[in-house]
């Protein structure tokens, strides 16, 4: 088990040391405004403007799930990072205050964004491709991102989709559950 660690630990320094030597002003600011998806504060707000529109299509229901999604997983991460309590990488070019393991930002992209594209999905037919792969690339750009800047390692990114996978099963269980009690 210490072995594979120690592997991890090794893959992660190497990766994060191509990624500083990748570093350019054009790719900076590109990925500096592609990470902001993925920021608490940005979240919420799309998460209150969708709750509205759901409320005005009596989507109630998925609300909820919604929520259960944003709020748990944004739980499960603060709980993680205390939990671990993994230093940054070094050199990173965007200064973060909590621990880096596991990426909140990652979690929250396959947690909120998989949620969107699963609602998309379910409700709008017309638009499933298109939902998936914007959602795809939202998803994959965050973790990208973080990687990038500096200031998470894969292993953080991977346990952090890992993560947000698992809150996006809820979500879509609750809402399953809803709709099959519907249909009794």
């Amino acid at each position: 088990m210490q072995t594979l660690l120690n592997n991890i630990v090794f893959l992660d320094k190497q990766l994060n040391a191509w990624f500083l030597s990748l570093h350019n002003a054009a790719a900076d600011k590109i990925f500096l405004s592609v990470t902001l998806f993925g920021e608490a504060m940005f979240v919420i707000i799309l998460a209150v403007i969708i709750s509205a529109l759901l409320w005005r299509w009596r989507k109630k229901w998925q609300i909820f799930a919604l929520w259960v999604v944003v709020v748990g997983s944004g739980v499960c991460i603060q709980i993680a990072k205390l939990f671990f309590h993994r230093a940054r990488p070094s050199g990173a070019l965007v200064l973060e205050h909590s621990a880096s393991f596991p990426s909140g930002h990652a979690t929250i992209a396959i947690a909120f964004y998989g949620f969107l594209a699963y609602l998309v999905l379910r409700e709008i037919k017309k638009y499933r491709a298109l939902a998936l792969v914007i959602s795809v690339i939202i998803i994959l750009a965050i973790g990208l991102s973080r990687l990038y800047l500096g200031v998470h390692y894969l292993s953080d990114v991977l346990v952090g989709y890992l993560i947000g996978a698992v809150w996006l099963m809820i979500g879509i269980k609750i809402d399953k559950l809803k709709s099959n009690n519907n249909k009794l």
